[in-house]
C-alpha cells in the first residue's frame, strides 16, 4: 500500500473520488446536473491546489486508489499570539467498501494530519458520521465545548 499526497496532476482523480463519495452518500438524482458538478469540482480542485488551501491523501496499490481524505485550509483572524490563524477541515474521508475495516482510513487520516502540520495549521476539525466517530476519537479528535449551529442562506 502506498499512502501519498495528491498533486495538480491528480485533479481528475480527485473529481472521481469526490463524485464516488457523493454518490455513496446521496442518490444520483439529488446531485442535480452531474456534468456541471464535475466541471465545478475540476475548477475547484485546480484553483485550490494552486492556492495551496487544499490537500488530499490517497491510499493506492497497483495504481488503484481505494481510500482518500480531503482537507480544506482557511485563514481566520488570529485568536492568540502563539497560535496560527490557519485551520483545516477534513472531509470526504472515503474507503471503497471492499477495503474497509482494514485500518486504511486511519492511515490516510494520520497522513493528512501530518501533512497539515507542514502548512502551519493550528487546528483541524471535521464532522464525523456515527460510523467514523470511533476512528477520529482514537486519533485524538475531541468534541469541542461549543455548540455547532448552521443556517442556510
Amino acid at each position: 500500500m502506498i499512502i501519498r499526497k495528491t498533486n495538480f496532476n491528480d485533479v481528475g482523480l480527485l473529481v472521481k473520488l469526490r463524485m464516488d463519495y457523493l454518490l455513496n452518500q446521496n442518490k444520483e438524482d439529488s446531485l442535480g446536473n452531474i456534468e456541471k458538478l464535475q466541471s465545478d469540482l475540476f475548477a475547484y480542485f485546480q484553483k485550490s491546489i494552486e492556492d495551496q488551501n487544499f490537500l488530499a491523501i490517497v491510499a493506492e496499490e497497483n495504481n488503484i486508489v481505494y481510500s482518500t481524505a480531503f482537507l480544506s485550509i482557511a485563514d481566520r483572524p488570529p485568536r492568540t499570539s502563539n497560535e496560527s490563524s490557519r485551520i483545516g477541515t477534513i472531509y470526504n474521508v472515503y474507503t471503497y467498501p471492499q477495503y474497509r475495516k482494514q485500518g486504511v482510513a486511519t492511515k490516510v487520516v494520520e497522513a493528512l494530519c501530518e501533512e497539515a502540520s507542514l502548512f502551519n495549521i493550528s487546528t483541524i476539525d471535521l464532522y464525523a458520521s456515527n460510523e467514523g466517530k470511533p476512528l477520529y476519537e482514537r486519533l485524538g479528535f475531541q468534541i469541542p465545548y461549543h455548540t455547532y449551529m448552521k443556517k442556510k442562506v
